[in-house]
């Protein structure tokens, strides 16, 4: 299946959607028919954004999903950092962990585009955390392979479908010569 979106003035046609971790979960839990990849997104990333603001003493929500909570509290509790993770699977649920990230206190919030929306809206301070060129390479590879499999599958199915025709004109054709003779 083909999904067109508009890029500038062009209708684009699309088989595979990339995204990010808050946005790929919005995807899939949201529109069960779209093929999408997952640009990882590591602690790492995270710590990376935070990285001009670590001698400061801000309190930190972090906005994501997929995240262990067990392994996000040990990683940043090391560094000393004050961070909650605040996750969320909807735009729904993101504006409310961008609300509870405010009243809980947070001074800065760091996530992806769909949070920074939000952050603007209530006036919490954002930062969108970066990916690096590894990781979009990677999820570029993935979706290429995903689309080969899906080709492949796809010239598979038109391939029995021929044959199906073959067979039921085969069919038909022996009916009618067997009606004939009789």
């Amino acid at each position: 299946m083909y999904y067109s979106t508009i890029i500038g003035t062009q209708k684009v046609r699309c088989e595979i959607v990339i995204s990010r971790r808050g946005t790929y979960d919005i995807i899939k839990n949201n529109f069960k028919n779209v093929e999408v990849v997952n640009i990882k997104t590591t602690l790492i990333d995270y710590l990376y954004a935070i990285k001009p603001y670590y001698k400061s003493k801000y309190k930190y929500a972090v906005f994501a999903s997929g995240f262990n909570q067990n392994n996000f509290n040990r990683f940043f509790s090391l560094l000393g950092l004050d961070v909650k993770l605040y996750r969320f699977t909807s735009y729904k649920e993101c504006e409310r962990c961008v609300l509870d990230a405010i009243n809980d206190g947070a001074n800065i919030g760091v996530g992806g585009t769909s949070t920074e929306i939000f952050a603007q809206k209530y006036g919490l301070k954002h930062i969108v955390v970066e990916n690096t060129t590894d990781e979009i390479k990677d999820a570029i590879d993935r979706s290429l392979q995903l689309l080969k499999v899906k080709e492949e599958e796809n010239k598979k199915q038109l391939e029995l479908k021929i044959k199906l025709e073959r067979y039921n004109f085969i069919l038909d054709y022996t009916h009618i010569v067997d009606y004939q003779i009789l």
